[in-house]
């Protein structure tokens, strides 16, 4: 596995396809210590609206619009869960009043912002509760939550 030494991401490392690095991020009061995946090869530099993106995650006010779009779209799902998982519902999608509830709900594993040269993307990828199978994602772009849903949103963006 290759270094990269960015002067504004920090040091990266290469696996052949993409560039890696671990980030803190807080999100529902947790911190996760996340893998950040910036697409592109090695000998490609880092685009203008991938250093855009980046400097977006660090953003309070993004950050809690993240929380509240997922919150959303929890209470917007969470009976459809309910009535599936029946006698666990309370265990699996409990009904909840707070966003910072999602804590125990969800977790943050990747965070990956694709190579762009029209905008600031970010995707990231959470495991939940209520989901197994399709998890759930958050796509942004320039800035603004875009989407909520299963990890497919994400990925497939």
């Amino acid at each position: 596995m290759d270094i990269i030494k960015d002067d504004v991401i920090g040091i990266l490392k290469y696996d052949g396809r993409n560039k890696f690095r671990d980030i803190e991020i807080t999100l529902f009061g947790k911190e996760y210590t996340v893998s950040l995946n910036i697409r592109g090869n090695k000998n490609t530099s880092i685009h203008p609206y991938q250093y855009m993106a980046y400097k977006e995650l660090f953003r309070r006010s993004l950050l809690s619009d993240i929380e509240e779009k997922i919150f959303s779209y929890y209470l917007s799902e969470v009976e459809e869960f309910r009535n599936m998982y029946e006698e666990q519902a309370d265990q699996v999608a409990p009904l909840i009043d707070d966003k910072n509830e999602l804590g125990a709900l969800v977790s943050l594993f990747a965070i990956i912002i694709p190579e762009n040269n029209k905008s600031s993307e970010i995707d990231m990828l959470f495991e939940c509760t209520w989901d197994i199978d399709g998890g759930l994602g958050v796509r942004i772009i320039n800035g603004v939550v875009q989407e909520v849903g299963t990890q497919h949103v994400a990925i497939s963006g």
